[in-house]
C-alpha cells in the first residue's frame, strides 16, 4: 500500500515471480538491446509482486511528475491496498499526442527501454533489475484529463508521487468494462467483476471523503442499464453498497439504504446460487436499442428475459481475501465530469495534499 512522502511503503511479502529478462542496473537499460517482457506470446506473462509493482509505480512517479498520466485498471487497485490483487503489467493512461514524447523522456532520463515491435509497451525495472512491462493507453483529447479524477500517493522514501486514478472512476473503468468487454458472455465473468467492486466500495465507505464519494458524476456508466441492472439482479445487496458508497440510482424504486450489508462471500455465494443464464446479445440489444421504453417497462425486459437469471458458475465458494479476479483492461476512453483531485484519505494510510 502507499505511504506518506515521508514513509517507506509498507511491501507486501509474497513470492517474487520474475520476468525472464536478464538483470540490468537502472543506468543500463536504455543501452540494452531492448527484449521486451511479454515479446513472447506462447509464454505466459509471469506476475509482477506487489514489491515490485510498488517499485514500478514509484519510477513512473519520478519520471513523469511533470506531465499528464495516470495509473488505471488492476495495478491502481493494489495501489490502494488490494493484496490479494496480482498484475503481469501496469497500465497507465496519457494524452496520444505526449505518448512519444513520454517514451523519449523515459529512456533518456531514467533508462526505461523502448521496444519498436510493442509501441504501447515501455520495460521498467524494479530494484532488483527485473525489467517489467508498462502497458500506456492512449486518450484523444488533452481536455479530458482536465476533468480525470486522480489521486497523488507516495510509493517510496523519496519526495515522488505517482498519479493514480479515484476509486470512483476505478468503480467506472469497471462498469465500462462489462458493458463493452469482448469476454461478457464468459461463465463467472459477474462474480469476478463483482469481487472488485466490492473491495472498492468497501474502501469507498471507509474512505469517506468527499473526493471518493462515489456518484453519478464521479462514475457516469454506473447508470448505463446494462450495469446496473444486470448487477443489482444478480446481486441484490450490491446496491446497498453503492449506496453507502455515495451513489443514488435515478428513479430507484426501492429504497436501498435499508438493504443489508454482506460480507463479500456471501454477496456472491447469493448472487451465483440465482438460477438462469448468461446474459445474451438478444437482451443487450433490447436494451440499447429501446429508448422509448420507460424505467419500468425496461427493468421489465430484463427480469422477464429468460437469460437474465444466471446459473452457477460452478467455480465453488468465494473467500473474503482468497479470491483473485481475472485481469481486466481498462477502456481507453473515459466519461468523467468531477475536477481532477490531488488528495488521499488519512484512512488509507496517506497524505492528503
Amino acid at each position: 500500500m502507499a505511504s506518506s512522502t515521508s514513509q517507506t511503503s509498507e511491501q507486501s511479502e509474497s513470492q517474487s515471480l520474475r520476468s525472464n529478462t536478464p538483470s540490468k542496473p537502472h543506468g543500463s537499460e536504455a543501452n540494452a538491446a531492448p527484449g521486451s517482457p511479454s515479446e513472447s506470446p506462447s509464454i505466459p506473462r509471469p506476475d509482477i509482486s506487489p514489491a515490485s509493482t510498488y517499485q514500478v509505480l514509484q519510477r513512473l512517479g519520478s519520471t513523469f511528475s511533470h506531465v499528464q498520466y495516470a495509473v488505471c485498471g488492476d495495478a491502481a487497485l493494489i495501489a490502494y491496498g488490494h493484496d490479494t490483487r496480482s498484475v503481469s503489467y501496469v497500465t497507465i493512461i496519457c494524452p496520444a499526442y505526449a505518448q512519444e514524447v513520454m517514451k523519449a523522456w523515459a529512456a533518456a532520463t531514467s533508462g526505461m527501454l523502448n521496444y519498436p515491435g510493442e509501441p504501447d509497451t515501455l520495460g521498467v525495472s524494479d530494484e532488483e533489475g527485473q525489467v517489467w512491462p508498462v502497458k500506456m493507453r492512449t486518450m484523444a483529447f488533452e481536455r479530458s484529463f482536465e476533468t480525470l479524477p486522480t489521486v497523488s500517493l507516495c510509493f517510496g522514501d523519496d519526495s515522488s508521487s505517482t498519479t493514480i486514478l479515484t476509486m470512483p472512476a476505478l468503480v467506472n473503468e469497471i462498469a465500462l468494462s462489462y458493458v463493452v468487454d469482448r469476454h461478457i458472455e464468459e461463465e463467472g465473468f459477474l462474480d469476478e467483476l463483482a469481487v472488485d467492486l466490492v473491495w472498492l466500495l468497501q474502501n469507498i465507505i471507509e474512505d469517506g471523503s468527499p473526493k471518493q464519494t462515489l456518484n453519478a458524476q464521479s462514475a457516469p456508466a454506473i447508470s448505463n442499464p446494462i450495469f446496473w441492472y444486470d448487477f443489482t439482479d444478480a446481486y441484490p445487496e450490491l446496491a446497498g453498497l453503492f449506496y453507502d458508497a455515495g451513489y443514488r440510482p435515478e428513479g430507484s424504486e426501492v429504497d436501498v439504504s435499508q438493504l443489508q450489508s454482506l460480507p463479500l462471500r456471501e454477496i456472491i455465494a447469493r448472487g451465483r446460487s440465482r438460477p438462469g443464464g448468461k446474459p445474451d446479445a438478444k437482451l443487450r440489444r433490447q436494451v440499447l436499442e429501446g429508448p422509448n421504453l420507460t424505467r419500468a417497462e425496461l427493468r421489465k425486459v430484463i427480469r422477464d428475459h429468460p437469460s437474465s437469471r444466471r446459473r452457477s458458475s460452478g467455480r465453488g465458494d468465494v473467500d473474503d481475501q482468497s479470491r483473485t479476479p481475472r485481469s481486466y483492461s481498462p477502456p481507453v476512453y473515459f466519461e468523467m465530469t468531477s475536477p481532477s483531485l490531488c488528495s488521499v484519505s488519512p484512512s488509507t494510510g496517506m497524505t492528503r495534499e
